[in-house]
């Protein structure tokens, strides 16, 4: 089943950077850490994504790929042209927990 992403976004983002921005998230392995009520962020020109971790009490990892989807589906769902205004889906850690995965201009803050 496929979530669709909410495409209100944070600014004008180089749609090329969001691909990139994915792939090499992708591409690199691993997991980020998550404690409760807290957010990670990774930056690739000028594309940002921000994962929130929006529970009081529950920690996660999320993996770099789940994070390079979320960023994929808001670039395949929203973007259609050469900028994108961003978006948000929803993704999940290694304990099930929902994260929101955000994708924005580079120049918002998480």
């Amino acid at each position: 089943m496929t979530i669709s992403a909410d495409c209100r976004g944070g600014g004008d983002i180089n749609t090329p950077d969001i691909e990139s921005l994915f792939n090499s998230l992708q591409s690199r392995g691993g997991d980020r850490y998550l404690p409760s009520t807290s957010w990670v962020s990774t930056t690739l020109g000028s594309a940002r994504v921000c994962v929130y971790n929006n529970y009081i009490f529950e920690n996660t990892h999320v993996s770099n790929w789940e994070i390079g989807w979320g960023v994929r589906s808001v670039r395949e769902q929203c973007c259609f042209t050469p900028y994108c205004g961003g978006g948000t889906q929803q993704g999940h850690g290694d304990s099930g927990l929902a994260v929101n995965i955000v994708t924005r201009s580079a120049g918002v803050a998480c």
